[in-house]
Formats: structure tokens, sequence, C-alpha cells
């Protein structure tokens, strides 16, 4: 299981890194649309990443707990 959440946590950081330097970037066309927000606040961009990083490891539980529930043996004996 920890290699499963290892692997998701490795892909989810550089995703979370592009998506907000891209936010960083448009953060003056995204000032119209956030409507009482800073669009570049540091404790906007801290909630966004540590909200995307939570999400994308509860998407990885579910096949992460459904690897480490089956048998090596079972897996390379096949059907």
């Amino acid at each position: 299981m920890r290699e499963v959440m290892g692997l998701a946590f490795r892909q989810l950081l550089p995703a979370v890194g592009i998506g907000l330097g891209l936010a960083w970037l448009l953060a003056p066309i995204l000032g119209v649309v956030l409507l009482g927000l800073d669009p570049r606040a540091p404790l906007t961009y801290l909630a966004v990443a540590v909200s995307f990083v939570t999400v994308g490891l509860g998407a990885a539980l579910v096949p992460a707990l459904r690897a480490a529930g089956v048998e090596p043996a079972e897996v390379l004996r096949g059907d």
C-alpha cells in the first residue's frame, strides 16, 4: 500500500506545482473571477495545494487498499 500511495504522491507533486505556477501567471485574469480574494495571497495557494494533494491521495487510497488485499501468489498464478 505504501508503494501505491508513494507513486500517487510523486505524481501529484509535479501536477500541483505546474497548476499553481500557471495560476500564479494567470492571477491578474483570475482576480476578476475571485470576488473578495486576493489572487496572489500565499495562504490561498497553500490551501489549494493541500486540498489537491488530499483529494489526490484520497482517490489513490481505494486502489491501494484493493492492491494490499490481494495475495501475491494469486496474482502470479493468474485467473
